[in-house]
């Protein structure tokens, strides 16, 4: 804020098409449009729902007042489906994608993609949590999780990462 606070931004719409790679190798999330500050967070009119209904946390979509947890939820699905490269709530109709948001049981990553070690697997199972108190508590303590479990897989530094953006863009 002005005062150099924590704003406790949600953005409300964690999804690949939000997901920008830098040449410094980076990655970081644009199109706050929808982006609330906590304090301020809700629907902006009643029954009225913000963002891509196969990137929403289960909470999101009954309009619920949101947190931060929401923001962890969706970047848990785009992490899941950038490492399996399937996508994790699918369907024919919104109705059916829904049912699947809220109920179909969620897979680990190692039921689709064996290779990859229980640590990354949990980390992935906690962000996908469907209640959110079960999730970590915002996207910081995410983000040490997964480097603490990516580590041992020689995961690209952001130098690497960066020199591939600028070979390829």
């Amino acid at each position: 804020g002005d005062l150099g606070e924590p704003l406790n931004l949600v953005h409300r719409d964690v999804s690949p098409h939000n997901v920008v790679v830098g040449v410094d190798g980076i990655a970081r999330i644009v199109d706050f449009g929808i982006a609330r500050a906590e304090e301020r967070i809700g629907t902006t009119r009643d029954g009225q729902v913000k963002g891509k209904l196969a990137y929403m946390a289960p909470e999101q979509t009954s309009g619920e007042l949101v947190d931060r947890r929401v923001d962890v939820f969706t970047a848990g699905i785009v992490l899941f489906e950038s490492l399996t490269a399937r996508r994790l709530f699918r369907g024919q109709t919104d109705a059916e994608v829904l049912r699947n948001l809220l109920d179909k049981p969620i897979p680990r990553l190692r039921e689709i993609s064996p290779g990859y070690p229980q640590s990354l697997d949990d980390v992935v199972a906690r962000a996908l949590q469907r209640k959110p108190d079960d999730r970590f508590d915002d996207a910081a303590e995410c983000a040490e999780a997964l480097e603490e479990a990516a580590e041992p897989l020689g995961v690209a530094t952001s130098k690497q990462v960066g020199a591939y953006v600028r070979e390829t863009a």
